[in-house]
């Protein structure tokens, strides 16, 4: 089957830490994260969207974060294939954000229907 790109948005609010939930299709995923405060950034799952997100750890409890800073940063496939059975997700910035609200742009790939 053919595979498809979608681009989809979430923003994290002024004085927040995290994106609403999106469905992560497991077959690729990159995040695209604009110019933020400084501050690591970590993920939380869950099997539904609604519930309880917790954060995403490796296989020896290590919570899986990326340090970034102010700017463009994205992750890439290889990263996100750690989360392949997490199937709702939330992108976690470590800090609040004090300059105003901001996009994350997440980029994920799935089977064509």
């Amino acid at each position: 089957m053919p595979l498809v790109q979608e681009n989809l948005t979430r923003t994290v609010a002024s004085s927040g830490t995290a994106t609403a939930a999106f469905q992560n299709h497991s077959l690729g995923l990159g995040v695209f994260i604009p110019t933020i405060d400084s501050a690591t950034i970590t993920f939380h799952g869950c099997a539904t969207e609604d519930g309880t997100y917790a954060a995403v750890k490796d296989s020896t409890a290590t919570l899986i974060a990326v340090s970034a800073s102010t700017g463009n940063f994205w992750l890439d496939g290889d990263f996100i294939a750690r989360f392949k059975y997490i199937p709702w997700m939330k992108v976690v910035l470590g800090a609040a954000q004090t300059g105003g609200a901001r996009t994350i742009t997440i980029c994920r790939e799935r089977t064509a229907e």
